[in-house]
């Protein structure tokens, strides 16, 4: 991989806006198999839950044969610290090779947590895969720590940013 592969991703920003509504909430508490009382307008959301609301929405025009926008400012990892995901010695080394670009800017991490084996109750690490069994990885692979923060804290903050357009 050379960092003209990365060309095309640099400079771009993406920016979102959302309402919270109740629904989702509902809808993943009653997937979740949760007894939580039904959201009134100013709840806070439970952790990750932010994940509901602004969902990307691509024109076809815009999606790439993976099924993904074509092009985008941040660089998403996902299912990292799971079981059942594909290996993380590979995200290690792919996050990596990134970071070796000068991109570490641009990655984002997530854990998809959506099975029930990655449950605390049946031994996974539950919602703190991320933080309990990847970022430990990435440390031992010899990622700084100023880098772990500007992965965990910096560039969420900067992707989940609403930055309105420019007009011209």
């Amino acid at each position: 991989m050379t960092n003209t592969d990365w060309q095309p991703w640099v400079g771009r920003t993406e920016s979102r806006a959302d309402v919270v509504t109740p629904t989702p909430v509902a809808a993943l508490a009653a997937t979740l198999d949760r007894d939580d009382p039904p959201p009134a307008a100013g709840d806070p959301l439970p952790p990750l839950w932010h994940w509901l609301y602004f969902l990307p929405m691509h024109r076809q025009s815009e999606i790439g044969p993976d099924g993904h926008a074509k092009r985008g400012g941040f660089l998403g990892f996902d299912t990292v610290g799971h079981r059942l995901a594909q290996g993380d010695a590979k995200k290690v080394n792919l996050i990596k090779e990134v970071l070796e670009a000068g991109y570490e800017d641009h990655v984002l991490l997530s854990s998809d947590f959506a099975s029930e084996p990655e449950t605390k109750f049946n031994g996974g690490a539950g919602y703190s895969s991320v933080t309990s069994v990847f970022i430990p990885k990435l440390r031992y692979a010899g990622v700084s720590e100023a880098t772990l923060h500007k992965i965990m804290v910096e560039n969420p903050k900067r992707f989940l940013a609403f930055i309105p357009a420019k007009t011209s």
